[in-house]
């Protein structure tokens, strides 16, 4: 495979990341189970960790990959990915390239119920070769389905209930590929017009769908945070540099907005109204004005924080790179200190339960606290050790039966 198309894998895994967090997960870790997903060892396809509840974890994989968080035996499986939400013990799924919703029995896979929705119909036909994707979030009872990968049909919301009963449905120009975020009072959804690089956030209101707010015209080249009363935006590029945009979740209108350091101003995370940024030094801002409350020498290369996902417990941050040398980095959020290397990193790191997981390379990997200990034989040597006793036992019994054989004592 080109470096190229590596890249590319890449760029697409990052895109699909999230960041979750856990009460408390402390470095080194170690290995407690691997589990292959069903692919090759190669296999760097767009892979996601999409949900983990109830002890169950939820794999998208272009295939659907249920695995028990336990102790990674595989559940079950759907030979289709879906955008997913869960809801008390229920996995709903909108299946990709199709129109139907599913119901299905979160722990055995079990049908409960399928609809299918002209509206989504409409946009598969109307965008046909185009593939149409979904994500699906979940807010009390009702779920969204977003369609994305659309261009001359634009995209769709639909909004159902747990039953599949459509609540409303609305229609919209543009072309979203980015996940939606639902707070108490809105849904907001990135998209841009069709074939351009210019970002919009339109917010819309979760009992009709209709638009509350809009932000236009935004270079929104990285992500977007969801906070009490409060959306974030960093890497707002504008007039040369890149800025950290707070806005308000009642109007949309720009709370504050401040240049942070020359670099970039990536966004670690949002904790007890701070925010915790990488740029060429790690810092600490306040939520509610954007000062600067704390600024450390960061003793990790920046890229390492910009380019790649992470994962947050407690204090800590951890950080996973992919490719050749994949690794795992622990880094302290209120210091910038390096805590912690290890190695086997991956993509689609997410915290459940004090555990780690993440993908690499076909395989789904669980993580808790402790230190690796190394086998007494590698597993080449181990297999040749064997072999060597199993040829000295043969020899040992031909002797022996030579030996009585010929009478000798």
């Amino acid at each position: 495979m080109s470096w190229i198309k590596f890249c590319l894998v890449v760029f697409i895994v990052l895109h699909l990341a999230q960041v979750s967090s856990a009460t408390d997960l402390e470095p080194p870790l170690k290995v407690v189970w691997a589990s292959r997903l069903g692919v090759t060892s190669t296999d760097i396809t767009p892979q996601s960790i999409e949900i983990i509840a109830d002890d169950v974890i939820y794999v998208n994989y272009e295939t659907l990959k249920v695995i028990d968080a336990t102790d990674g035996k595989p559940l079950w499986n759907k030979d289709w990915s879906a955008g997913l939400a869960y809801k008390d013990g229920v996995l709903y799924a909108a299946r990709d390239f199709s129109s139907g919703l599913y119901a299905l029995d979160a722990r055995t896979g079990k049908e409960i119920w399928w609809n299918e929705y002209p509206e989504l119909e409409e946009v598969i036909k109307n965008n046909a070769p185009v593939p149409v994707r979904y994500d699906l979030s979940n807010f009390n009872d009702t779920l969204y389905i977003i369609s994305k990968g659309g261009i001359s049909a634009g995209f769709s919301i639909l909004a159902v209930d747990t039953d599949g009963k459509l609540k409303w449905h609305q229609k919209y120009n543009g072309r979203t590929d980015r996940r939606p975020l639902v707070s108490s009072n809105v849904i907001v959804v990135p998209y841009s017009s069709s074939g351009q690089i210019i970002q919009n956030l339109r917010a819309l209101d979760l009992e009709n769908g209709e638009t509350i707010w809009e932000v236009t015209n935004i270079s929104l080249q990285s992500s977007f945070y969801a906070s009490p009363d409060m959306f974030f935006i960093d890497q707002l590029y504008e007039n040369n540099s890149y800025y950290i945009m707070a806005i308000s979740e009642a109007t949309g209108e720009t709370v504050w907005k401040r240049r942070v350091g020359d670099s970039y101003g990536k966004i670690l995370a949002i904790k007890d109204n701070k925010l915790f940024v990488n740029s060429e030094n790690f810092k600490i801002i306040g939520q509610e004005r954007g000062a600067t409350l704390a600024e450390y020498s960061i003793t990790l290369d920046p890229s390492l924080l910009e380019y790649f996902p992470a994962a947050i417990s407690n204090n800590t941050i951890y950080v996973v790179t992919t490719g050749p040398s994949p690794y795992i980095y622990a880094i302290n959020l209120s210091t910038g200190k390096l805590l912690w290397k290890g190695e086997n990193g991956g993509i689609s790191p997410y915290f459940y339960k004090n555990r780690l997981y993440l993908i690499n390379y076909g395989k789904l990997y669980a993580y808790e606290h402790g230190v690796e200990t190394a086998p007494a034989w590698p597993t080449e040597k181990a297999a040749g050790f064997e072999l060597v006793l199993a040829i000295n036992a043969l020899l040992i019994i031909a002797y022996i039966s030579g030996r009585k054989r010929t009478g000798a004592s």
